[in-house]
This record gives structure tokens, sequence and C-alpha cells, in this order.
């Protein structure tokens, strides 16, 4: 009996979990660490799991970029689901070349699906550099928290490096809109 999951020759790493219905949807990187300790570029893969004993590989869920681009690798992130059923994943896009070209390496992404398999990356519709004040080498892992207890039904997407904690509001306006406010939260 398995207790946890791991893709054969792999590391299973930073588990981003979401629930529906009966179903637990174990977003994750797969990091071969060839070499060592940092391996090659990866993605979020994605497990699927009813009772954490048996599993369903579901394989590449939202792919790495190219090394030209941002998200090289996909670090941490978090799901969350809008009021039409839509999901929305916010993660890190790290380009481990990028500081040696004078460009933040961690840049906060968005993808967008319709069933938690099959993601679409918005590329710079929805992205987010790190503010003046912000380490651009550590800006990472977008934690999304559903408001509900308010009606719109608001997510607030949380972002921190080691000093600061701040976030943004996700607003959805009408059919299909969704604007981002600048709050600070905390």
């Amino acid at each position: 009996m398995k207790i946890y999951y791991q893709h054969p020759q792999t590391w299973f790493g930073d588990c981003m979990p979401f629930g529906k219905g009966d179903t637990f949807y174990l977003f994750h990187q797969r990091d071969t660490r060839v070499p060592c300790p940092f391996g090659e570029p990866f993605g979020w893969d994605l497990a699927t799991t009813k009772d954490f004993v048996t599993y369903e590989d579901c394989g590449v869920a939202i792919p790495r970029g190219t090394d030209e681009e941002q998200d090289q690798f996909i670090f941490a992130g978090s799901i969350c689901e809008d009021r039409e059923g839509k999901y929305h994943a916010f993660y890190t896009g790290y380009n481990r070349d990028y500081p040696k070209q004078g460009k933040p390496s961690q840049v906060l992404m968005h993808a967008v699906s319709e069933d938690l398999k099959h993601w679409t990356k918005t590329q710079d519709a929805v992205t987010f550099v790190p503010q003046p004040g912000y380490d651009p080498d550590d800006w990472r892992d977008p934690f999304v928290y559903t408001f509900k207890y308010r009606k719109s039904g608001d997510h607030a997407v949380l972002f921190t490096d080691q000093f600061h904690f701040t976030g943004f509001i996700f607003r959805h306006h009408g059919i299909g809109g969704y604007v981002l406010t600048v709050n600070v939260l905390l």
C-alpha cells in the first residue's frame, strides 16, 4: 500500500492540492535532480486520488516554458475556482538565466482551465513582477484565498517574499471580465 504518490525516477516537489467533489487534484513538480541538486526544468504535473491509497497519473498539467521564457521552471502556486466554474492557477515562473540578463528570475503567472486537467497559460495578460522593494529573485508561491463571506466571490491573491506580505484582490466584473485591483491586505 502507498501512503503517498511519487512518479518513478523523480522527486515529488511542492504539492499544490485542490479538492473538487470526491477527488483530490495533486498538482506537483517532478524534479529529476539531474544534475543534482537542482535538476532539469519542470512544469506542473498532476495526479488525482479519491482515497490517498490509489492514484491516477494525469501527466503534465501546465508545461514548462522554453529556456528563453520566464517559466523555464514552474515553481509553486495555488488553484482556485471562480463562480462560473472556471479554474485559475497562479504560479511562479522561474528562469535561472534571467538575473544575468538583468531580469527578475521569479514572476507570478496565471493559467486557466475548464476541467483541472487541461490548462492554458494567459501569458502576459495576468503577470505580476516584483514591486519596488521586493526581491526580484525571491518573489514566489502565490496563495489564493477565497472570501466565502462576500457575495461577490472575490479572491485574494497573497504575495510574499522573505520581507513582505501583501496582496491583490482578483475581482470578477461582468461576463468573463476579470480585473486586478491593487490592495495592501496586511
